[in-house]
């Protein structure tokens, strides 16, 4: 069971990460929706490249922590496994701030609501970060 988590959590983030390397190359599919926007719909902050990339990159090792943690024989908790734990639940604790969110533009806390960024940061983003927390805690 731990080996198909990791696996299927590895796929989400490698999804991810492409499409976040996607959007840093110009790629416009669903870039319409995927930042912040103030009430009138003017985006909060415009990612370049190098953010783009800096979140794909990140993206990118989560999955691989995941399949690392995956790769250790479980009753060899001093082998390397208990760090990949630790590490989990640091990256669990990401995805769970996320869901939470900043109280004004994302999370579930969100007081902006107009936009089409917190429409699907309602129906998509928020859910699946409280997923993906959830599935990483059960990983570690």
């Amino acid at each position: 069971m731990t080996t198909v988590l990791a696996c299927l959590l590895a796929a989400v983030f490698g999804f991810l990460g492409g499409v976040h390397v996607y959007w840093g190359f110009g790629g416009r599919w669903a870039a319409g929706a995927a930042v912040p926007t103030r009430a009138e719909g003017r985006p909060i902050f415009s990612p370049g490249l190098g953010a783009c990339l800096v979140v794909a990159g990140g993206l990118f090792a989560f999955g691989y922590v995941c399949l690392l943690h995956a790769a250790f024989p479980p009753h060899l908790p001093l082998s390397g496994r208990l760090p990949t734990r630790w590490i989990l639940c640091g990256i669990a604790g990401i995805f769970a701030l996320r869901t939470i969110g900043d109280f004004r533009y994302f999370g579930w806390f969100r007081r902006i609501t107009v936009t089409e960024f917190a429409a699907r940061d309602r129906k998509i983003y928020t859910p699946l970060c409280a997923a993906l927390a959830i599935a990483l805690v059960w990983l570690a």
